[in-house]
């Protein structure tokens, strides 16, 4: 199998472009085009060697629909061979970057700070709490008689 090393072919990668959702400049996010790997982003996670979500993204949607026309177009044993290696890996980083997507998804709505209003308010009673629901319950039950 083919190692997934940039310095090897003299191809430029590939590039797909994603708006920024903090109004910065947009994602270019660059792809290795034979292993079809995500290599690097131009933002400011990019550059920090942090995985963005423009690369997750760019995994999950646009490299599934590239390995798999490399693979209807391969001939020859060996040209299918690395297709199918490639499509194979194509796949579990696709279903890698869907996992950390749905992670993240889940974590911001953790986070979210404005709470559903049609939920339930937690509460705990406290000491104080008990002693003022007896008090009232006394209150009450002289005046029921």
């Amino acid at each position: 199998m083919l190692a997934q090393s940039t310095a090897r072919h003299a191809e430029p990668p590939l590039v797909f472009e994603r708006p920024s959702r903090s109004g910065d400049a947009p994602h270019h996010v660059s792809v290795d085009p034979d292993s079809l790997r995500p290599l690097h982003c131009t933002c400011r996670a990019g550059q920090r060697d942090i995985v963005c979500w423009a690369a997750l993204q760019v995994a999950v949607d646009e490299l599934l629909p590239l390995a798999r026309k490399r693979w209807a177009h391969a001939h020859g044993r060996t040209e299918l061979e690395e297709a199918a290696a490639v499509y194979g890996q194509v796949l579990r980083r696709r279903a890698a970057a869907a996992r950390v997507l749905a992670e993240r998804a889940q974590r911001d709505v953790d986070a979210n700070s404005f709470p559903d209003p049609d939920a339930p308010i937690p509460y705990v009673l406290t000491d104080l709490g008990r002693a003022e629901v007896r008090a009232a319950r006394a209150r009450e039950l002289p005046n029921a008689s």
